[in-house]
């Protein structure tokens, strides 16, 4: 039975939402729509960082088809911490 005859357009669109999201919490390679609702992000915007090389991504040979290893993104994403007023002060 299709999702639609059973809830509502928002609460399947939700439905749908929270079961992309556990896949992509269980995979350790991603596609860019992936890793772009991974960090909450447009695709075009993993798209410009791809092109400008600020996030680490892998193609096949022959292929323009991005990959992205979900280990490296939770690194790049972690690299540049912004320290607290706290952590700024217990340094001067």
């Amino acid at each position: 039975m299709e999702l639609e005859n059973i809830f509502n357009k928002a609460d399947t669109k939700e439905i749908i939402s929270l079961l992309e999201s556990i896949d992509i919490s269980t995979k350790k390679i991603l596609n860019t729509k992936q890793v772009a609702k991974y960090l909450s992000l447009q695709t075009t915007t993993i798209d410009k960082y791809c092109s400008n090389r600020e996030i680490p991504f892998y193609k096949l040979v022959g292929s323009n088809k991005r990959y992205f290893n979900k280990e490296e993104i939770d690194t790049w994403v972690t690299t540049y911490k912004i320290r607290t007023r706290k952590e700024v002060r217990s340094t001067i």
